[in-house]
């Protein structure tokens, strides 16, 4: 039996927008939130085999970033330097994604927590981009 995703979702939007200024919905119910040159999505999940949810917290940093040894060697070194967010590359079709991740426990999941690692993720990503940029190229999300 999945968890109650719905439940989780319901609390994880009236969080961000208790606390946030802008929060925007697409489509699916996930959610995104912007600052600076960053964008955060948050999102609400489960699987069929479990009876819990987690909320996944994503920020892409940098896309088609040329694939090369000094980029895997700085993701791998420097993967799990921060409180909030794990460091990753994706292959695409155009490149490396750079990606910048947390995950919570949903069920469990209180206000101070979520605000706390939504906060601090963007604070992270809106200067790593540009750094990471500089080092390695490729496309920052948003280009400002």
């Amino acid at each position: 039996m999945a968890g109650d995703v719905a439940a989780a979702r319901e609390k994880v939007q009236r969080y961000l927008d208790d606390n946030f200024d802008v929060v925007d919905t697409d489509s699916d119910g996930d959610f995104s939130l912007r600052r600076g040159s960053t964008r955060i999505f948050v999102k609400v999940r489960t699987h069929d085999d479990t009876d819990w949810t987690w909320v996944t917290l994503e920020v892409p940093l940098l896309s088609k970033v040329a694939e090369n040894p000094e980029v895997f060697e700085y993701v791998a070194l420097h993967s799990d330097d921060f409180v909030f967010g794990h460091l990753s590359a994706l292959r695409t079709e155009d490149g490396l994604l750079i990606l910048f991740s947390h995950a919570l426990l949903g069920d469990y999941l209180d206000e101070a927590e979520l605000v706390k690692a939504v906060d601090g993720m963007l604070t992270i990503a809106d200067n790593m981009d540009d750094e990471l940029g500089e080092m390695f190229g490729g496309d920052r999300f948003h280009g400002n």
